[in-house]
């Protein structure tokens, strides 16, 4: 919106449903569930090492947004930093 403004191109904010939100759902993957999942936390993918992963231990659902080519390194990251299980079960929807 920023750069919108700068160069002076109107715009209009519609309100709607995050990707975070609406990707695991329309994947049929669900985000909390009673006996699994109480809460989920989201967070960017972009910049892996900027991102403090030991801080994910003992979440019960991780939600990366544009994880994309990073994916292969947060896996990594979250089973060396936040202690996770190499066989943690992971969706990747995509599309």
């Amino acid at each position: 919106m920023s750069a919108l403004d700068a160069a002076a191109i109107p715009y209009e904010l519609v309100p709607g449903v995050s990707s975070a939100l609406a990707a695991p759902l329309f994947a049929g993957v669900p985000l909390t569930h009673v006996s699994l999942s109480p809460s989920f936390t989201v967070v960017s993918g972009h910049d892996v090492a900027g991102t403090d992963w030991a801080a994910f231990r003992g979440l019960p659902t991780l939600v990366v947004l544009m994880a994309g080519r990073n994916l292969g390194q947060i896996a990594r990251r979250l089973v060396q930093d936040a202690g996770w299980a190499p066989d943690t079960p992971v969706s990747q929807p995509s599309g």
